[in-house]
């Protein structure tokens, strides 16, 4: 989504999934998995932020 007028972006991340083998599958979702997709999607975003803005010690 792009706002022309504040010259912003806004990027959405959204992401679905189902872990399989019942509650095993819920329980490794819990604790391994959320912390891995929440660190690789801050990353993400650290990236974007140095890229878009040619501020390689911005994050």
């Amino acid at each position: 989504m792009s706002d022309a007028a504040n010259e912003t972006t806004t990027v959405r991340d959204v992401i679905h999934f189902a872990a399989p083998l019942g509650w095993l599958g819920w329980l490794v979702t819990k604790v391994l998995l959320h912390r891995y997709l929440q660190r690789l999607i801050e990353d993400r975003n650290a990236y974007l932020v140095r890229t878009l803005t040619g501020d390689p010690a911005q994050s």
